[in-house]
């Protein structure tokens, strides 16, 4: 069969041969049954055969004692050695009849247990095909949808949304919060944004080191070069992508209440600031200390960014060490390069976090806290609002039904690829106990005619 493209085609494909497989064994059954009678009839044959040379044997022996004379015993004599060439050749084949009628006799149960085990196989295939087969149907739904036309509106309008209409919205909210586009470092609204970014980020920290340590694992079982244990990744990976189709196509209700969340904002009659508050806010005593403390608090942020990133390598570090030393305590584990040298960055990334906390003064924590809270819960809102929607809108028009529909198809194929090989290996291990057990079965039967072949081998030139 050609090489699988798709997992359904990898499921039809094992499917198909462990049916073929069952049909073979099933035949072999079948003649193991007309073997098995044509040895136990052999058995019986050479038995009567041994018995007739033994009888002749027998017969001239008689007749050579019956010579008066040794002189005229040639005649007779010559017929006993006939006779008993006749007896040992009959052993011989007697010993060669008794290994095949064991043989025979082996077949029928050990044929039987390999009918089991790939029938068992085969009921494990089938119902993996059915379950594949209707995740097929679900990918091939998304794929069919990504290519409609309601796909390529649903990226337009959200391009659309992140035109005119942010614009309107942007101009009504981002004019209420102090800004510096000139200085990012030092604008209140860039800081609210990036550190409610380092919130997410918490989330995805997580995420990515539960992601690298799976990795770690895959590593380690795929290191054994089974296609088996490959499957897990790719499985993830295949997963990973339709899941972002699905995210790209359902994501119209989320489009809708953006473009209205953008259009209620452009339509608020003016800023819900009260003059006390913009005052608060926009202080111009105030602007250059509080521009330095923020600029003090963006380094802190930058810093915690970094040590994260230096966390996750450790962490996935740590993992790769753990598989092949699963005894080791953390500490044992860190004594060792490439955790040693990773937990060192950490140790040097916490210290320079640390150090960026310490430079925020009690007098800048002091001012950021007023300034931050002066920010009233209606104007908090509006921005929530506003952030939301842009980042839906963002994703939205960003994403590529093709590239998607195409990611899914390699990933389709690589994980198809690997679903062969593990098919093969799994059939393979069956029957590599088949033909384990054949050969037991053969040196269970030599060894129970051993001493017979001995004999006869030992007392004649015949083969047995």
């Amino acid at each position: 069969m050609p090489a699988s493209t798709t997992p359904l085609a990898a499921r039809i494909a094992d499917t198909a041969r462990l049916k073929a497989a069952l049909a073979a064994v099933a035949k072999a059954q079948r003649d193991a049954a007309a073997t098995q009678a044509a040895a136990e009839a052999a058995l019986t044959a050479a038995a009567k055969v041994i018995d007739d040379r033994r009888a002749d044997a027998e017969k001239a022996r008689r007749a050579l004692a019956a010579i008066p004379t040794p002189a005229d015993a040639t005649p007779q004599l010559a017929a006993l050695a006939a006779a008993l060439v006749a007896l040992r050749e009959a052993e011989a084949a007697q010993v060669a009849a008794q290994e095949a009628g064991g043989l025979a006799r082996a077949a029928p149960p050990r044929l039987a247990a390999q009918a089991a085990a790939v029938g068992a196989a085969l009921d494990v295939a089938a119902a993996a095909e059915a379950a594949e087969r209707k995740a097929t149907d679900r990918r091939e739904a998304l794929k069919t949808a990504a290519n409609a036309p309601s796909a390529t509106a649903l990226k337009a309008a959200a391009t659309t949304g992140l035109g005119a209409p942010l614009a309107a919205a942007k101009a009504k909210v981002e004019a209420d919060i102090p800004a510096d586009a000139a200085a990012p470092e030092k604008s209140l609204l860039d800081r609210i944004r990036a550190r409610r970014q380092r919130g997410d980020d918490a989330l995805a920290l997580a995420d990515a080191i539960a992601a690298d340590t799976l990795d770690a694992e895959s590593a380690w079982q795929e290191a054994t070069t089974r296609d088996a244990a490959k499957l897990p990744r790719l499985r993830r990976a295949l997963d990973a992508s339709v899941a972002k189709l699905a995210a790209f196509l359902n994501a119209a209700p989320q489009v809708r209440d953006a473009e209205a969340a953008l259009a209620a904002l452009a339509a608020q009659p003016g800023s819900p600031l009260t003059a006390e508050q913009r005052d608060a806010l926009f202080d111009a005593t105030l602007e250059s200390d509080r521009q330095d403390a923020l600029a003090r608090l963006t380094l802190a942020d930058e810093a915690a960014t970094t040590l994260d990133a230096k966390r996750r390598s450790y962490a996935a570090a740590l993992a790769a060490a753990r598989a092949t030393t699963p005894d080791a305590t953390e500490d044992e584990l860190a004594a060792n390069d490439p955790p040693k040298a990773k937990r060192k960055d950490v140790a040097d990334a916490k210290k320079a976090f640390d150090d960026a906390v310490d430079d925020i003064t009690a007098d800048d924590r002091k001012l950021l806290a007023a300034w931050f809270i002066a920010i009233p819960d209606a104007l908090w809102t509006r921005l929530d609002a506003l952030d939301d929607a842009v980042a839906t809108l963002e994703a939205v028009a960003a994403a590529s039904p093709a590239a998607l529909t195409a990611d899914i198809a390699a990933k389709e194929a690589a994980l198809a690829a690997a679903m062969d090989g593990a098919a093969a290996e799994a059939r393979a291990a069956i029957a590599i106990a088949a033909q384990s057990a054949a050969a037991t079965d053969a040196a269970m039967a030599a060894k129970e005619v051993a001493p017979r072949r001995r004999r006869a081998l030992s007392h004649f030139v015949a083969e047995a």
